[in-house]
């Protein structure tokens, strides 16, 4: 299962766009495998998930593109000090 978050950072270095944040879960075990976060981002965000991989994209507020990335899903998983700042 994919999750994609978009938050709101407002105007950052003159250019407008939030934090857009890609989590992958094992939703047998309750586990994170995969997080990935990406500045500037904005809407419209799309993603497809097949067997163990998804592709997502979204707009670059910084590039002023479509930015398109992938992720494949592992036996590792993250761990709750991995969140800790």
């Amino acid at each position: 299962m994919v999750v994609a978050t978009l938050t709101a950072q407002g105007l950052e270095n003159g250019v407008e766009g939030g934090l857009l944040t890609i989590t992958l879960l094992d939703t047998v075990n309750a586990k994170v495998l995969h997080r990935i976060t990406h500045e500037s981002a904005a809407e419209p965000v799309h993603a497809v998930v097949y067997e163990n991989n998804v592709v997502y994209s979204y707009w670059s507020a910084g590039a002023k593109r479509t930015e398109v990335d992938s992720s494949s899903s592992t036996s590792t998983y993250i761990s709750e000090s991995d969140f800790e700042t």
